[in-house]
Formats: structure tokens, C-alpha cells, sequence
């Protein structure tokens, strides 16, 4: 009996040894690191999509791609910021600011981080914008401090 826990006792301890040893190979300590704290590739600010809710139809209408003027009280926006880079790319320091004015009134600013790139390498963050709007509409998108993306619709109210 002495002998079998002798022995068991040795074994264990093999193992034990064995996973430290391997814990500590450069390979093993980048499998294991969080995916928030790799190093994520050059990602960019690539667009800004808006698409307008109708509150009178209770849905979504085509993306407004023109820069026409725009008259509807009952119109609110749904902001999509494009994101672009490695497919498969996260970083937990990607910081997106975006921001909104109407005329020069702000109307809304959302901080956010940048989610998990999708297999196109794409990530879109949404931002609701409630209407109606009378004036020119500024959008702003900013990634870490670089230039801004801006998008403008020149919304007014009246005759």
C-alpha cells in the first residue's frame, strides 16, 4: 500500500510539473490571453448609413443616400456607423464617439465599443435619433481620435 500511494504521489507530481512547464512556452500564453486584449489590426471607419422610421407606417424605409432636403415630422433615424477591418478583430481600447447636431444643437453623443468584426470584417453600431428634425442634420463618427466621418441631411420644417 505504501508503495502504491508512493507511486501515485509521484505521478502527480510528473504532471504537475509538466503542465508548468507548458504554461509557460510563448505559444501556450497567446492561446491563452484574452480575446479584449490582443492586438487588433488597423481597424477604420468606413461609412454612415441612415435609415428614417416612419412612426405613421411603423417601419423602416430605404437608406437615405441622396442630399435632398427632407420634410417629415414623423421621421426619426436610425444611424448605422460602419466599421471595417481584420475579419475576426476585437480590441476592448477600439473606442467609436459619435455624435449628432441639428443646426448647431447637439442632440446626442454615445461613446461605445467597437464589437467583435463579423467574417466580412464589419461591425456596425447603431444609434437612434429621435425626430422630428427642422433643421440640417450633422452626423459624426470618430475611431480612437482620427479624423472623423461625417454625414449631413439637410432636414427643415415648413413651407
Amino acid at each position: 500500500m505504501t508503495f502504491s500511494l508512493t507511486r501515485t504521489v509521484a505521478q502527480w507530481t510528473a504532471v504537475w510539473l509538466l503542465a508548468g512547464v507548458c504554461s509557460l512556452s510563448p505559444l501556450s500564453q497567446t492561446a491563452n490571453k484574452p480575446a479584449g486584449n490582443r492586438a487588433a489590426g488597423a481597424m477604420k471607419l468606413t461609412a454612415i448609413k441612415i435609415k428614417p422610421y416612419n412612426a405613421s407606417a411603423g417601419a423602416l424605409a430605404d437608406e437615405i443616400t441622396a442630399d435632398g432636403y427632407h420634410n417629415a415630422l414623423e421621421l426619426s433615424l436610425l444611424v448605422l456607423v460602419e466599421v471595417t477591418g481584420k475579419p475576426g478583430d476585437f480590441s476592448a481600447n477600439q473606442k467609436l464617439i459619435v455624435t449628432a447636431t441639428e443646426g448647431t444643437k447637439p442632440v446626442l453623443t454615445r461613446r461605445a465599443t467597437v464589437g467583435l468584426l463579423n467574417d466580412k470584417g464589419r461591425f456596425y453600431a447603431p444609434v437612434w435619433l429621435y425626430g422630428p428634425f427642422c433643421r440640417p442634420l450633422t452626423i459624426k463618427a470618430q475611431l480612437n481620435g482620427a479624423a472623423p466621418l461625417t454625414r449631413k441631411v439637410p432636414f427643415q420644417c415648413g413651407e
